[in-house]
């Protein structure tokens, strides 16, 4: 089993045990097997962060490739998220300090987030 395998396999055993199940293949081989549980947003952001420090430890790997790699991960494979609404509050408390708005090279204003936020509820 080469190095890539044995990572795979202890990472699945971790992605399980982070809710309290038990992995197997055959666990993954029923249809939309990723619905059977969920977590909290903050124990999405806490496994990202210890994804991305393994794959730095073990793949010698910068932080921002790390990083990515860990975000498709959940992306693809991720629990459902419990309180969908906590993650809602995150994107608005980052809006409200101001983002840096990359199209335009300014910050934006707290109302000019405001209107965008409503704009992409919407």
């Amino acid at each position: 089993m080469t190095k890539q395998e044995k990572f795979v396999e202890w990472l699945w055993r971790r992605f399980f045990g982070a809710v309290g199940r038990t992995y197997s293949p055959e666990a993954m081989a029923k249809p939309e097997w990723y619905l059977t549980s969920s977590w909290t947003a903050q124990q999405e952001d806490s496994f990202r962060d210890w994804l991305t420090h393994e794959m730095i430890k073990i793949f010698h790997q910068r932080k921002k490739q790390a990083q990515l790699e860990a975000s498709m991960f959940l992306l693809f494979y991720g629990w459902r998220i419990e309180n969908p609404e906590d993650t809602g509050k995150k994107i608005r408390k980052e809006f409200r300090h101001g983002e840096r708005d990359v199209t335009k090279g300014d910050t934006m204003t707290h109302e000019r987030a405001k209107r965008r936020m409503r704009k992409w509820l919407d």
